[in-house]
């Protein structure tokens, strides 16, 4: 037999009181002595009664729920910011509901969540899409974005420094192996992070007086397939000269190292390699993996704060906020 889910009205009997001074206690309790919020509580855990949160949140105007929409949930580096925002959520008091609606495709990345329950909205928008963002900019909660490209001013915004990190890296490549030799195998063209990472690789052997040649930039996926293939048909045809690979993401540079072990090629003497984001399989891998680090944490719990502050002050100035990359550098590039 289904246990009879206990009501309002069974909390109120139970305590001696009225359904109002129940639903006080449980949205207002500072209006309710002391006693009596106290004899209330004690029927709710004797029933086991839960408030409505939809009923709470038509009270109180309020759900403490925020939603957040990424591109995906695979790989450590959503996972990883996924986890910072949802403990800086539930240490705030706020519960948080999560889409991967924000990718190619989706027409209206606000449909994915319950918008009318939601206090706010945080999207991570990866790519060029301006009916995609307006869906997003437009709502009437308080929204921060992470990532876009956009230069829209009427949004509170996170952006990685993709191309500081990007410098780094290439530089440190530089410094031991031409500029000729050294490539950059990237993510989707239509990424906002692949782009300016490229752009940042281009600029810097630029910057060395060397004009890249179009196979020393290379875009395809963010996944250990694309940088697999790319190493199986590139670094085969490659004389025994040391070689250097700044890769778009680690999970590309896992790839490759994977190529080059099929391929026999040893890792750093011949091929030297950089990944980007300082994902956890950077640590794991044989050899360990140098990589430029993005403050996921950071990232996911600054726009928990973010969004928060937004809701309390709906009129202060928009922010822009820069999330710092680190160049960490381990025997994969020594």
């Amino acid at each position: 037999m289904h246990r009879k889910t206990p009501l309002i009205t069974d909390v109120a009997k139970r305590a001696g009181v009225s359904t109002a001074t129940v639903s006080r206690v449980a949205n207002s309790p500072e209006l309710v002595s002391p006693a009596t919020a106290q004899r209330v509580r004690q029927a709710m855990q004797q029933l086991g009664y839960r408030p409505n949160g939809f009923a709470k949140a038509l009270i109180t105007r309020s759900s403490r729920v925020l939603g957040i929409v990424l591109p995906d949930f695979f790989g450590d580096f959503y996972s990883e910011l996924l986890r910072a925002a949802d403990t800086a959520a539930r240490d705030a008091g706020y519960h948080l509901v999560v889409s991967s609606d924000a990718r190619a495709g989706s027409e209206d990345v606000a449909s994915s969540l319950p918008l009318n329950f939601l206090d706010g909205l945080i999207a991570f928008i990866s790519f060029p899409d301006p009916s995609l963002l307006e869906s997003v900019v437009g709502l009437s909660n308080s929204v921060v974005l992470i990532d876009s490209g956009e230069h829209t001013h009427d949004v509170d915004r996170i952006r990685i420094d993709n191309a500081s990190g990007a410098r780094s890296a290439t530089e440190h490549l530089l410094a031991q192996v031409p500029a000729s030799r050294c490539y950059h195998v990237g993510g989707p063209s239509s990424n906002f992070d692949a782009v300016e990472r490229a752009t940042a690789f281009a600029a810097t052997l630029s910057e060395h007086g060397a004009s890249p040649a179009s196979n020393q930039i290379e875009h395809g996926e963010f996944s250990a397939a694309w940088g697999y293939a790319w190493a199986m048909q590139a670094l085969e045809a490659q004389p025994s000269a040391p070689v250097a690979v700044f890769a778009a993401n680690d999970e590309i540079a896992f790839g490759i190292l994977q190529a080059a072990s099929v391929l026999g090629i040893a890792v750093p003497e011949r091929l030297k390699l950089v990944g980007f984001d300082g994902a956890r399989l950077s640590t794991i891998t044989m050899p360990e993996l140098s990589t430029v680090q993005v403050p996921l944490d950071e990232i996911g719990a600054r726009a928990i704060s973010l969004c928060i502050e937004r809701i309390r002050a709906p009129q202060s100035p928009y922010r822009a906020v820069t999330a710092s990359t680190r160049l960490i550098v381990r025997s994969s590039s020594r």
